[in-house]
């Protein structure tokens, strides 16, 4: 499916049911009534590369119980929800992806395990950059863009063993990287700047934060916050906060 202009239809522009080892490939999907590409129970091993996804009224690119599938190089902006995203699918690669000016999140992972996000720069949207919710663990998110947002960068909510490593994360309205009721997760040589809170943890236990470069933030660095203990922090650079440079609420043996 490559080099078609799919808009102005009443349910999803591209919607592929059980199906597999499909290529969706530099389309133009926009204007329609729910989703612009919607992979949907068990499609697997699919590759989405290169479409310009924009204007729908709900997700640009939504995967529901479908895993092994490659989404990359797409710009999805301007959507009515998320740019992207990912509820109950696991063993995805997104790579390389803009997702920009969409009304809720940039790339949302929900129930969502074992996904792979790398190199994506999500920027302008309304809510956070990249959401992942409802236990979406074991991903792996590195050497992203995060930026703009209009709420946190990264936030990850009851969501554990996830590594984000590598990441630029700045200018946001809120935090940088926000960790809520989120449990053994690392957090590796990221770069955190001119958010309010550079890294902020709320009752959050048991993760690691080592070689961050967390600067520039209008008020703490690295906030813990309400029982967030037994974290480890190791080698990380925190400077130039306009408020502390590491502080602890009721959080203990960190």
């Amino acid at each position: 499916v490559t080099a078609n202009s799919i808009y102005n239809n009443s349910a999803d522009g591209i919607l592929l049911l059980s199906s597999s080892n499909n290529l969706i490939s530099s389309n133009s999907v926009y204007n329609n009534s729910q989703f612009g590409i919607y992979l949907f129970l068990s499609s697997i091993n699919n590759t989405v590369s290169n479409n310009s996804v924009y204007s729908n009224t709900q997700n640009g690119i939504r995967l529901s119980v479908s895993n092994n599938n490659v989404i990359s190089n797409n710009f999805a902006y301007s959507n009515g929800v998320s740019g992207i995203f990912l509820s109950g699918s696991s063993n995805n690669t997104l790579s390389n992806n803009f997702v920009v000016n969409n009304i809720g999140y940039g790339i949302r992972l929900s129930g969502s395990d074992n996904n792979t996000l790398t190199s994506n720069s999500a920027y302008n949207n309304a809510n956070s950059g990249i959401y992942l919710q409802s236990s979406s663990n074991n991903n792996t998110l590195s050497n992203n863009s995060v930026y703009n947002n209009s709420q946190n960068g990264i936030y990850l909510l009851t969501s554990n063993n996830n590594t984000l490593s590598n990441n630029s994360v700045y200018s946001n309205v809120v935090n940088g990287i926000s960790l809520s009721l989120s449990n053994n997760n690392t957090l590796l040589r990221n770069s955190v700047y001119n958010n309010i809170l550079g890294i902020y943890f709320d009752g959050s236990s048991n993760n690691s934060l080592s070689s961050n470069s967390v600067y520039n933030n209008s008020f703490s660095g690295i906030y813990l916050f309400f029982s967030s203990n037994n974290n480890t922090l190791l080698n990380n650079s925190v400077y130039n906060n306009t408020n502390n440079g590491i502080s602890f609420a009721t959080s203990t043996n960190n």
